[in-house]
Formats: C-alpha cells, sequence, structure tokens
C-alpha cells in the first residue's frame, strides 16, 4: 500500500480515483479545456417556518440577520 501511494503522488489522476465524464473542448501544449455536466457535490434539506419582512425564508436553525 505504501508503494502505491508514493505512485499515486507523482500521477495526475491517483489510481482509483473516480473523476466526472467530460468531453474535451480545446487542446494545446500542455493544456486542455474541458467540458463538465453539472452535478452536486453536497445537498441538504432546509425546514422552512416563516418569510421575513425582507422575503428571505427563515428557517429554525440560524437567522442571518439577528447575529445569532
Amino acid at each position: 500500500m505504501l508503494i502505491a501511494e508514493a505512485r499515486n503522488a507523482f500521477s495526475s489522476t491517483p489510481v482509483g480515483l473516480e473523476t466526472p465524464p467530460y468531453q474535451v473542448v480545446l487542446s494545446g501544449d500542455g493544456f486542455e479545456v474541458r467540458d463538465y455536466a453539472g452535478y452536486a457535490i453536497a445537498a441538504t434539506g432546509m425546514d422552512v417556518r416563516e418569510e421575513s419582512p425582507s422575503g428571505i425564508y427563515q428557517g429554525g436553525t440560524f437567522s442571518s440577520d439577528s447575529g445569532e
């Protein structure tokens, strides 16, 4: 395992790393421009309880204008 990690340190893409699909739009000497489809890295739900006078929905977790 230590040898594999040492190889990965010098590899442009480590062995076993999953990468999203892409299309090469433009390439040149030592570079390429890639087009990736949109994807989410993280998401969370939000329980919206009320709307503030400013029109911003406020949940029960925090209020951006209350300083809390």
